[in-house]
């Protein structure tokens, strides 16, 4: 899952790219929740933007994994 969350993370940081979010060569849940944190602080940024289109993914992603068909 985590693969599919990163490239979902860099479309979303190629939108908004002044959100600041870290993005490194593979995904650290950890410092996704320091940055969700951040944004947190700052309503209305274009971080806290990010921040949630990342999580909605992030979501999307869970759900769908759920939701497949078990063999």
């Amino acid at each position: 899952m985590f693969p599919d969350l990163m490239a979902a993370a860099k479309d979303i940081v190629a939108r908004h790219p002044n959100s600041g979010f870290p993005m490194a060569a593979k995904w650290d849940p950890f410092s996704f929740v320091d940055f969700c944190e951040k944004a947190r602080k700052e309503p209305g940024s274009v971080s806290e933007c990010a921040a949630l289109e990342i999580q909605r993914a992030e979501w999307q992603l869970l759900f769908d994994y759920c939701a497949r068909p078990r063999s």
